[in-house]
């Protein structure tokens, strides 16, 4: 799924340039990467309902302490995960042709990482706390749901209402998504095809020529945006929050592990 998913999403957006049209499909393209983060959430679940029973036996019978198993489920999942981010970062920069500069690529990798840990140990939490699959599943696409809608990009964040806006400042799915496409248009400079300029009527006097700014013989040509921080700001978003973002990923990857092994050591949903 994952592989196939890879290939979708590459061979959609291949080799983007620096026009306008392409300045969207960057953002867009780092959208759909989240959802391979859900995939994610969903395939953990599986696992701690299958050992489940054999799981509360053994405890029970002092062979293990549950907080031990719950830390172990955490960290057998780290190897595969380091190794699927940094196959899918290495082939979407490839694909897609994101930023070259090294420190942005070490920080899509190092947040692209937290983010799929993250969203692991969220399956792993909601398994641990739901009575059955079918519960945790439930949940599992709610909550999804409340964090794509409002991370800011299908609303921008100042069109968020006031009564929804904790559900942007509680959202690892904004940290994540503000921090990787801040990273990659910061500075990135784009052009206006013919068919992208915004047409104004040429005053008497001339129209104001700039780097974005240009004129024919009737009418004044504006180029909407010329550097990828402009396009930033129309989401409320901007690079200088980039390690900030990083940080309240990274926390909330914590908060869900901690989460998981107090569930696992706490609840107990044991059926003969």
């Amino acid at each position: 799924i994952n592989a196939e998913y890879m290939g979708l999403l590459g061979s959609t957006y291949f080799q983007l340039g620096n026009t306008q049209s392409d300045l969207q499909q960057y953002v867009s393209c780092l959208y759909f990467t989240i959802f391979l983060g859900a995939i994610g959430m969903i395939l953990a679940m599986g696992p701690i309902f299958e050992e489940r029973n054999v799981f509360y036996v053994e405890t029970a019978a002092a062979t293990y302490r549950k907080s031990v198993y719950a830390i172990c489920w955490g960290i057998v999942e780290v190897p595969f995960l380091l190794v699927f981010t940094i196959i899918f970062i290495n082939l979407l920069y490839w694909m897609v042709g994101l930023s070259t500069h090294f420190d942005r690529y070490i920080y899509s990798t190092i947040s692209y990482l937290i983010f799929t840990e993250f969203s692991v140990y969220m399956g792993q939490f909601l398994a641990a706390a739901s009575p059955t699959l079918a519960v945790a599943t439930a949940f599992a696409p709610l909550s999804m749901t409340l964090w794509i809608i409002h991370l800011g990009f299908l609303i921008p964040e100042a069109q968020i209402p006031v009564y929804f806006k904790v559900f942007n400042i509680v959202n690892p799915y904004r940290y994540f998504m503000r921090g990787f496409v801040s990273t990659q248009l910061h500075e990135k400079a784009f052009r206006c095809l013919d068919s992208e300029y915004l047409v104004f009527p040429k005053p008497p006097k001339g129209c104001p020529v700039t780097d974005r700014i240009t004129q024919t013989a009737t009418s004044c040509l504006l180029c909407p945006n010329i550097q990828g921080d402009e396009y930033l700001s129309f989401y409320g978003w901007s690079y200088d929050t980039h390690w900030w973002d990083l940080v309240s990923l990274f926390a909330f990857m914590i908060t869900f592990r901690l989460l998981t092994i107090l569930a696992l050591s706490k609840k107990s949903y044991y059926s003969r």
